[in-house]
């Protein structure tokens, strides 16, 4: 049993060394592409499509390699409410911080730019109402960054979450991930560093975001045994932040401190999300078999 045991540790090891592996190699392609171009096209463009599925990609080949199968990567839907858990989360925290930031006057609220971007993009006459975009946003909208975070999530919620959580407690672990995960982000937050923002500031108050993501985010797939909610969770942060809330915002000095995916403002608020979630471990103990399961 214990020779079993250590067998088993160093089998999930070299698994993660191996997605890791495969995951930072993969991802040194797409990288050099963007810095032959110089920057970061909108959107990301295919070569951005080709990084969110590297950690895809070097999960699965990792997984083929070491079990010949695709099993255990939390592949079953689950239950929905965990999957609009992970939808809405990000809506809220947004709310909590953009919405008294509007309506203290620190920055000003407009709705011009984003109602005219969505009606161009789908070919509606102008002007629409908010509502109006707000609706396509959240539906044909997520349609467009459902599949880019399917390619990460895949990777770093569907194998490195539960063979870690295998192999060291819950906090640990989300420590973990958020920091690989904020790391894999660096090459392109230098490529896509504005001159208005201070660079270090970004950088740290980015990996802290990251780390209080990965609570939440790792919470949802272990307590659910599904890589859902975590796909849902990443799509709608992605999007309504810089296709919904920026775009309501006027960018100005104040908001570049506290606003936007670096912003102390939204780290803190999602660090409150973070602690709730951690205080919440203990409802997660035995869920691992969800997801191996599944």
């Amino acid at each position: 049993m214990i020779s079993s045991d250590k067998n088993s540790l160093k089998r999930s090891k070299n698994k993660i060394i191996t997605f890791l592996s495969l995951t930072f190699l993969l991802s040194t392609v797409f990288w050099v592409q963007f810095f032959l171009l110089g920057e970061i096209p909108s959107g990301g463009g295919l070569i951005g499509l080709g990084l969110m599925w590297s950690p895809g990609i070097a999960a699965i080949i990792t997984k083929i390699v070491f079990d010949r199968n695709l099993r255990g990567m939390g592949w079953k839907w689950g239950k929905t409410h965990f999957v609009l858990m992970g939808y809405i989360l990000p809506v809220i925290v947004f709310s909590l911080i953009y919405i008294p930031i509007w309506l203290f006057g620190f920055a000003e609220f407009s709705s011009e730019y984003l109602t005219s971007r969505i009606a161009d993009a789908v070919g509606l006459e102008k002007p629409i109402s908010l509502g109006l975009t707000i609706l396509i946003q959240s539906t044909l909208g997520l349609l467009t960054v459902i599949i880019p975070a399917l390619g990460e999530e895949i990777g770093w919620r569907g194998l490195l979450v539960p063979e870690l959580a295998k192999r060291i407690s819950f906090t640990k672990m989300a420590l973990v991930v958020g920091g690989i995960w904020a790391i894999w982000h660096y090459p392109m937050m230098f490529l896509g560093h504005s001159e208005e923002t201070n660079m270090l500031q970004h950088i740290v108050f980015y990996t802290v975001k990251l780390l209080a993501y990965s609570f939440i985010i790792s919470w949802l797939v272990l307590k659910s045994g599904s890589i859902w909610p975590a796909v849902f969770m990443h799509a709608s942060g992605n999007l309504f932040l810089e296709g919904v809330f920026n775009d309501l915002t006027v960018s100005n000095n104040i908001t570049r401190i506290l606003l936007d995916d670096a912003g102390f403002g939204v780290v803190g608020v999602y660090i409150i999300f973070a602690y709730v979630f951690w205080r919440k471990k203990s409802e997660i103990a035995n869920s691992l078999l969800k997801i191996t399961n599944g």
